[in-house]
């Protein structure tokens, strides 16, 4: 593929078709490979430690866990311009961050780790900064945690969770190092996807960190020191995608020294998109509400008993507690939630 293909073809998809499958085993493979190729940005430059990767991808489905994954990335998801409740998503890849081992058992010393006068090797410096970091946010997670359990025992769960940046008061340079080495990542599988023949849908997870550690607590991390950073989600069949305009312009370099890449608004050289088997929805700043229009949104069975299992059953107004969930995303949430619970009258 030319630059210009690839750049006009590697749309997002905001919704799924129903008749979208999951990707063969080999080729997810090879999409995993080139994220994992793909350099970090060297949090340290010791030989040891100097291109560890401070993640991990999981994918779900090849333990049996899509539906858990989904239920906690989609029922508590902030109201945007995508189907927020994944229908028909089939295969996704989950960028969980979590504390490097190299620092696990470093101890944060009284002193305070900013002074830089205190630690003779800028190594030194960036693993206590990096192990101060994942302190602060297990120990939020966990007073987090602590009230999310005392709702429950109370049966008092009729709020939603707290959405929070799992990054609040961590050091710039570590944060940044992270976005670096896991945009590069998501770029090569994103990219290698799109080469494949298929189209990859971006979700950022961490504001749900809650409701991950509640289903898989110390899964990813012994000491609980993770969070899902970003979903990635890969299919055949996307129902409609968005694009900025200024992607799909064929832009003229040449041999400037000097390269915009946002192009002059009112140019008319676009290409031209050649797969029409989907919306486009980039051309009105109402494309969210007239696609949902035409395609309203659904709640599939097993999000609902996802809530209810987590939430719902703890909550002695769990269709209010519903509500706050799905009712932004979902027009016609009550129906499903009313189906599913006469359908289930125990749950």
């Amino acid at each position: 593929m030319s630059i210009n293909t690839i750049s006009s073809q590697t749309v997002q998809p905001v919704a799924w078709k129903k008749d979208n499958k999951r990707i063969p085993e080999d080729h997810l493979t090879d999409i995993i490979e080139c994220a994992i190729n793909m350099p970090s940005s060297g949090l340290t430059f010791t030989p040891e430690t100097g291109n560890l990767r401070p993640y991990q991808i999981w994918i779900p489905h090849r333990e049996s866990e899509l539906e858990n994954a989904l239920g906690c990335a989609s029922t508590w998801s902030i109201d945007q311009c995508q189907d927020q409740t994944f229908n028909n998503a089939s295969t996704i890849l989950v960028y969980i961050l979590k504390e490097p081992e190299h620092v696990t058992n470093i101890a944060v010393p009284d002193l305070d780790p900013d002074d830089i006068q205190s630690y003779a090797f800028w190594d030194k410096q960036m693993n206590i900064r990096i192990a101060k970091d994942w302190n602060s946010t297990q120990k939020l997670l966990q007073e987090l945690l602590d009230e999310e359990s005392t709702k429950r025992n109370l049966m008092k769960y009729n709020d939603p969770p707290v959405e929070l940046n799992p990054f609040t008061g961590w050091y710039s340079e570590h944060v940044s190092a992270l976005n670096l080495t896991l945009g590069m990542a998501m770029a090569a599988s994103a990219l290698r996807a799109r080469e494949l023949g298929y189209f990859c849908q971006h979700y950022t997870a961490y504001r749900q960190t809650l409701t991950w550690h509640n289903q898989y607590k110390n899964k990813f991390h012994k000491d609980g020191k993770w969070f899902p950073y970003v979903i990635q989600i890969i299919g055949t069949s996307p129902e409609a995608v968005k694009i900025a305009p200024s992607r799909i312009r064929k832009q003229q370099v040449h041999q400037k020294s000097i390269i915009d890449p946002n192009a002059d608004p009112n140019e008319k050289n676009m290409k031209s998109i050649d797969d029409k088997d989907f919306e486009i929805i980039y051309k009105s700043p109402n494309y969210r509400n007239t696609f949902l229009r035409k395609s309203p949104r659904e709640i599939a069975d097993y999000q609902i008993k996802f809530f209810m299992d987590h939430y719902g059953r703890y909550s002695d107004n769990p269709k209010k507690l519903f509500r706050h969930a799905y009712s932004f995303r979902v027009k016609e949430w009550e129906r499903y939630f009313d189906n599913w619970l006469s359908q289930n009258p125990n749950a």
